[in-house]
């Protein structure tokens, strides 16, 4: 019954998918049928004039009771909005009513007429596909509509010999005249200039014959699933000025032909698996001003001519590849560069000073190779830069001063290095700082006090260094911060009731510091906050009950604290509330039931040995505890990030003295 049922809905839903079919063909017939019996009409001696006034008088007389019957009830209440909006209808209306009427309607009834009367209605129907290419190209350039055609182009189209520029972007041509690959044939189209073929799922090689087009200035391939290699005769198109090959599988290395385009301006290869050297000719392609190689295979060094002859230059970027050596330490040509991304490569030795020199650069990003030495300070003189990312290199000394010099800084990331010293205020001198990542280095002393005044900060991570001050109280000023790390450091003092005023806040990490006190009563204003942690301090006193009261909360760890009393019953109301650690305090009471404590286990009140509550939510000693979801959420919650350090302390404390029974083995 149910497999009849499926076929019946199946069969209905194909019949309303071809209504529209249906009623067009319909349509068709009729008018197949008027243009016979207009010819019939005008052979029988009937005049041309009255037959058109005729047609529309019925046209009149069968439309008006329709309209009245069907759109009475559908008639809007008469306003005087409805009013003016009904006027402004019949004003831009009447153009198109008196363009339809007369000249539709009227003069070209009258013209078809006629033309029926000497040739037949054969001839008259013949003209009508004619009316398909007028209207799509009206629909193209009056109405911005695009124009899909299908899946398949007729074969004849390599017939267009004159054609100049094919552009059939995003039309998913996967079965393009041959299963989706592109003809060998498109090299007939000897006077193309433009071929554009973004986003089509086409897939297979790329024809040599397109290297047979040599008046050929744009080439636009993106997105596509185009495999193999590009064909080395590419190096005869040398009126190229554009050629785009990004995002497919292309392989092997990149043709050193492609130094023969002596007007290209774009060459994008990336995201490929293009492998090799990248060729030094294309370092003198004197009018190239983009290079997008990032996301290969590429590897070797980044050729030493790289400097020489690109005097118009404004975007390199070769990161993600296997590149290594250093980098080049000449750059003073590059007048025009804006943007430079050399990261995720294997890149050794200093940082060029040479770089400081290009005082055009917006983006420069160097981060995740093996670089050392110091920032050279003539780096301040990028007073245009807007993004400015070392990170995850050898980098030592500090920062240098003259970076308060780049005003326009939006986003400096430094983490992951060996920096040390303290962390300098002038940083607070730059207006439009809004991501700032200094973690994971050897900065030490205080925080500066003047940080607050940064009020563009959006993201601040200065955890996992040496910091051993109190958190200044103008940082509290930081009304729009969305996300504060400063875990791992040696922070000391209480938490302030103005960390309230951080009403933006997602992500909150003060984790494994020596800060005191009791929670703020204010943190229930943090009515977007997601992930709060304080664990590993020395916080004291109860759990504020109006952390229940912050409805995004989605992870809450308060562990390893002297935190004492009951835990407060209403976190259960907290629906997106889905991790908890309350673990290592001095706790007491029932553990609630309901919400996230559903699925908690043991391990989250771990030496809470006062609490009560459900058999297996009963605290027990560390040195019964087994694996859990609470390790592997800190390896990969964004508010803990990173691998967890385990100190000296928590080793005694969780062998209970290196206790004998909790020895897996023994050896000498």
């Amino acid at each position: 019954m149910t497999t009849t049922t499926t076929t019946i809905a199946d069969v209905c839903n194909v019949v309303v998918g071809l209504k529209p079919m249906l009623l067009m063909v319909m349509v068709q017939i009729a008018f197949a049928a008027v243009n016979v019996l207009y010819k019939l009409a005008v052979n029988d001696g009937m005049n041309l004039r009255v037959l058109v006034a005729y047609r529309f008088l019925f046209t009149a007389i069968f439309m008006a009771p329709l309209a009245l019957v069907l759109e009475w009830n559908k008639r809007p209440k008469m306003t005087w909005k409805t009013l003016f909006q009904a006027f402004l209808c019949g004003l831009f209306g009447l153009l198109t009513i008196a363009y339809s009427g007369i000249v539709v309607s009227g003069v070209m009834v009258v013209v078809m007429s006629w033309c029926m009367h000497m040739r037949g209605p054969v001839y008259v129907s013949a003209f009508n596909p004619l009316m398909l290419v007028f209207v799509a190209l009206a629909g193209c350039f009056m109405l911005d509509e695009k124009l899909h055609l299908g899946r398949n182009i007729p074969r004849s189209f390599e017939n267009l010999t004159m054609l100049e520029e094919l552009d059939l972007f995003q039309n998913n041509m996967e079965n393009m005249i041959q299963e989706g690959h592109l003809p060998r044939s498109i090299g007939n189209l000897t006077e193309l200039q433009l071929l554009r073929l973004i986003a089509n799922n086409l897939e297979g090689n790329i024809p040599q014959t397109i290297g047979e087009l040599t008046n050929l200035k744009i080439i636009q391939f993106l997105s596509n699933k185009l495999s193999g290699q590009i064909p080395r005769n590419f190096g005869n198109l040398t009126k190229l000025q554009e050629l785009d090959l990004g995002e497919y599988n292309i392989e092997g290395d990149i043709p050193k032909e492609i130094g023969n385009l002596k007007s290209l301006t774009n060459l994008y290869l990336d995201l490929n698996q293009f492998s090799g050297q990248i060729p030094s000719t294309i370092f003198n392609i004197s009018e190239l001003q983009e290079i997008d190689l990032s996301g290969n295979n590429l590897s070797r060094g980044i050729p030493s001519n790289i400097c020489n002859g690109l005097p118009n230059l404004q975007y390199l970027a070769l990161q993600d590849n296997n590149l290594f050596g250093a980098i080049p330490s000449s750059w003073a040509q590059f007048k025009h560069l804006k943007v430079l991304k050399l990261e995720e490569n294997f890149l050794t030795g200093d940082l060029p000073g040479d770089i400081g020199n290009l005082t055009m650069l917006q983006m420069l990003t160097l981060g995740y190779n093996n670089l050392k030495g110091n920032i050279p300070s003539n780096y301040g003189n990028l007073t245009n830069l807007y993004k400015l990312s070392i990170e995850e290199n050898s980098l030592i000394g500090r920062i240098p001063t003259t970076i308060s010099s780049i005003q326009d800084l939006q986003y400096l990331s430094l983490e992951g290095n060996k920096l040390h010293g303290a962390i300098i205020e002038e940083l607070c001198g730059m207006p439009r700082l809004a991501y700032l990542y200094l973690s994971e280095n050897k900065f030490s002393g205080s925080m500066p006090h003047c940080m607050g005044n940064v009020t563009s900060l959006r993201e601040l991570h200065l955890d996992n260094n040496k910091l051993t001050s109190e958190i200044p109280f103008s940082f509290w000023n930081l009304k729009d911060i969305l996300i504060i790390n400063l875990s791992s450091n040696s922070l000391v003092g209480n938490l302030s009731l103005n960390i309230g005023n951080l009403k933006a806040l997602v992500s909150l990490d003060l984790s494994r510091n020596h800060i005191l006190g009791i929670i703020p009563s204010t943190m229930d204003s943090l009515q977007t906050l997601q992930n709060l942690s304080l664990a590993y301090n020395n916080l004291r006193g109860n759990i504020p009950k109006l952390l229940g009261n912050i409805p995004s909360l989605m992870n809450l760890d308060l562990s390893h604290n002297n935190l004492s009393g009951e835990i407060p019953k209403n976190l259960e109301s907290l629906v997106y509330l889905k991790f908890i650690n309350l673990s290592f305090n001095k706790l007491q009471g029932e553990i609630p039931s309901g919400g996230v404590f559903k699925n908690l286990t043991a391990e989250s009140f771990m030496i809470d040995e006062a609490l009560c509550g459900k058999q297996e939510l009963k605290a027990s000693s560390f040195k019964q505890r087994q694996p859990n979801s609470w390790d592997s959420f800190e390896r990969d919650s964004p508010i803990l990030g990173g691998q967890r350090r385990i100190s000296y302390f928590e080793i005694l404390e969780a062998t209970n003295g290196f206790d004998e029974s909790n020895f897996i083995g023994s050896g000498s």
